[in-house]
C-alpha cells in the first residue's frame, strides 16, 4: 500500500492523464470508477495497474468492501496495487459529481481487427460482430457496447471517426462491458475493413434511415456484421457502396427516428434471435 500527498507525484500525474482521452489512449490505460466496476474488473480477472482509495472514511469502507469481495488468491495482489490519496487530490481526479471513493487504472488490452478474425476462424460458430462508423456520442458508444455484451455479441469494432474507447463518458456507459468482450479501434479507412471482413465471410448488414428490408425479415447468416452510423447522417456514402444489405425498423408511431443506441439495441436483438438455441 502506498500513500501520495502531493499533485506532483508521478502515480498522481498518471492517473490525472486520465481525463483526457488522448493521453489515455496513447498511454493504453484507462480509468474505471466506482466500488462495483471495480470489483467487476477483479470478477473478470483484470488485474489493474493502480487502486487508487480516497484517505477518508469513505475510501477506507469501500476499500473494506472490495477486499470482502474478492477471491482471497487475490487479496495480497490488491493490498500491494492501493495508492491512498488525500481528499481534495481524489475530488480532482474523479469524473463524477459524487465520487465513490475508489478507482483503478487499466492497460487496455492491444487487439487488432485482424487477430480478432483469425480467432473467428471456427467454421461451425455463429458469429455477431457490431461495427460502429463515426458514432460521435461517447455515451452512445459506450451504451452500445454494455447491449452488444448483453446480447452475447463476439466484438465491437470502432471506425477512426467513432467516440475513442478512452473517453471517460465510454468507458462509465460501457458499465464494465469493454472488457467482457474484444473492443478493437480501427487505424484503417472503413472500406477496407469491410473488404477484410468480407474476406472472412462475413456478410455486412447496414442500418438504414430509409429504404432498406424489415430488420425481422433479414435471412439467417452464420457470421454477420451489424454496421450502425453516425447519429445524424447514418451511414457514410462508402459504407452504403460497401455493405451487402441494408435493414429499418418499422415504425407505425409517429417519431421518425430512433438514437442509435435505442436503434442499435432492437437490431442486436433481432440479429440475436437468429442463433439456434441462444435464448
Amino acid at each position: 500500500m502506498k500513500t501520495v500527498e502531493s499533485k506532483d507525484n508521478p502515480l498522481f500525474k498518471k492517473l490525472i492523464a486520465c481525463r483526457s482521452p488522448h493521453l489515455s489512449k496513447r498511454n493504453r490505460l484507462i480509468k474505471v470508477e466506482g466500488l462495483r466496476h471495480v470489483a467487476d474488473l477483479f470478477a473478470s480477472g483484470v488485474m489493474p495497474d493502480d487502486i487508487f482509495i480516497s484517505n477518508d472514511v469513505r475510501g477506507n469502507n469501500v476499500l473494506k468492501q472490495l477486499l470482502d469481495s474478492v477471491n482471497e488468491n487475490v487479496t495480497g495482489f490488491l493490498q500491494e496495487r492501493v495508492v491512498m490519496l488525500p481528499d481534495y487530490l481524489f475530488v480532482r481526479a474523479s469524473e463524477l459529481k459524487t465520487p465513490q471513493g475508489i478507482m483503478a487504472l487499466v492497460k487496455l488490452p492491444v487487439v487488432s481487427l485482424a487477430g480478432l478474425l483469425n480467432s473467428c476462424n471456427s467454421e461451425s460458430k455463429t458469429i455477431r460482430l457490431l461495427f460502429l462508423e463515426d458514432v460521435q456520442d461517447p455515451g452512445n458508444v459506450g451504451t452500445l457496447i454494455r447491449t452488444a455484451d448483453a446480447f452475447a455479441f463476439d466484438g465491437v469494432i470502432l471506425s477512426q471517426t467513432t467516440a475513442s474507447l478512452c473517453n471517460p463518458k465510454t468507458i462509465s456507459a460501457s458499465m464494465g462491458s469493454l472488457f467482457h468482450l474484444p473492443v478493437i479501434e480501427t487505424d484503417s479507412t472503413v472500406e477496407d475493413d469491410i473488404v477484410l471482413l468480407k474476406n472472412h465471410d462475413f456478410t455486412i448488414i447496414g442500418s438504414a434511415l430509409q429504404g432498406g428490408r424489415p430488420v425481422q425479415e433479414l435471412p439467417p447468416e452464420s457470421r454477420i456484421v451489424l454496421i450502425l452510423g453516425n447519429e445524424g447522417k447514418g451511414l457514410s456514402e462508402a459504407a452504403l457502396a460497401s455493405v451487402d444489405d441494408l435493414i429499418r425498423i418499422p415504425m407505425p408511431g409517429n417519431a421518425e427516428s430512433l438514437n442509435v443506441a435505442a436503434a442499435g439495441a432492437v437490431m442486436m436483438w433481432e440479429l440475436v434471435k437468429q442463433i439456434p438455441g441462444i435464448l
